[in-house]
């Protein structure tokens, strides 16, 4: 199995590899695998419990032939593949797992993996798992979600602890990775347009003071079906977007952002290393 070779290259000194495959099945069926796998799980540190998801690539025979159950097989952009979404403990030891089709999303699965999880202190996730509704899943298990969100950097910058630095001397936010968009309108755009847009929109909301400059664009000079990269915002962008969170409730980042002249458009670059977030910050 961790190799996926052919069932009829089992070695013998395990037994008939048909009787092998048949009692596998059934015990699969009857949830035995799960069962084993929850009885390993003894005493667990629930201090923090951390939620992921991983794509796993299926092999070429796992899928093709006739089935009336859910095979958990599904399409991504590496083909035919499984998503494993696991929770761990504090020690990095796993308490619960579902698999899905890799085309399922993180936080589409989410509820249901959360709604299995022992109570615990802290449930820690990344950007992937941005979502009102499971943070108050979490809270009312009786546990403190500790998920980033697109307006994290504003969140940051005006922080009472942070307040002083950043109001007194220069300062730079620089983040890397991938965030991810729930869509839930009819507009155009990419996740650093909304990124953008959202930063924007939560300066002014938080009373954000001073200069300051944001800047979000995949380094593959492409974000989303659009000709740009991203975008660079500034604390006039909102004053030059009539009702912009209308247009961001319609992820219309695009069309907003190209109204107040705040695209970045640079052209394919030839590398993709991750999206980059710049935020400057002047006194």
């Amino acid at each position: 199995m961790r190799v996926g070779c052919p069932w009829r290259d089992l070695p013998t000194a395990f037994g008939n590899w048909n009787a092998v495959y048949k009692r596998f099945n059934d015990w699969s069926r009857k949830e035995k695998l799960m069962g084993i796998f929850n009885a390993l799980v003894v005493d667990p540190d629930l201090e923090w419990e951390f939620i992921d998801g991983s794509i796993v690539k299926a092999h070429q025979h796992s899928s093709g032939a006739a089935c009336e159950q859910e095979t958990a097989i599904g399409k991504s952009v590496a083909g035919n593949t499984s998503k494993i979404h696991m929770a761990v403990d504090a020690c990095g030891l796993p308490i619960h797992f579902s698999v899905t089709g890799g085309e399922v999303h993180d936080c589409k699965e989410a509820p249901k993996l959360v709604a299995e999880l022992p109570k615990g202190d802290y449930i820690v996730a990344d950007r992937g798992y941005d979502s009102e509704a499971l943070r108050l899943q979490i809270k009312d298990k009786g546990a403190v979600p500790v998920i980033p969100f697109y307006g994290y950097l504003c969140e940051m910058a005006t922080a009472p602890k942070n307040k002083k630095i950043i109001g007194s001397t220069k300062t730079a936010i620089i983040t890397g990775g991938e965030t991810t968009v729930t869509l839930i309108g009819t507009g155009k755009g990419g996740r650093n347009q909304e990124m953008a847009l959202t930063f924007a929109l939560m300066a002014k909301r938080l009373q954000l003071q001073g200069n300051w400059v944001f800047l979000s664009a995949g380094t593959d000079g492409r974000d989303g079906p659009t000709d740009a990269s991203g975008a660079v915002v500034d604390p006039q962008t909102i004053n030059r977007i009539p009702n912009a969170a209308t247009w961001l409730e319609n992820n219309d980042s695009y069309h907003a952002l190209k109204q107040s002249h705040d695209l970045l458009q640079t052209g394919a670059t030839g590398t993709n290393v991750a999206d980059v977030q710049i935020a400057l910050f002047h006194p």
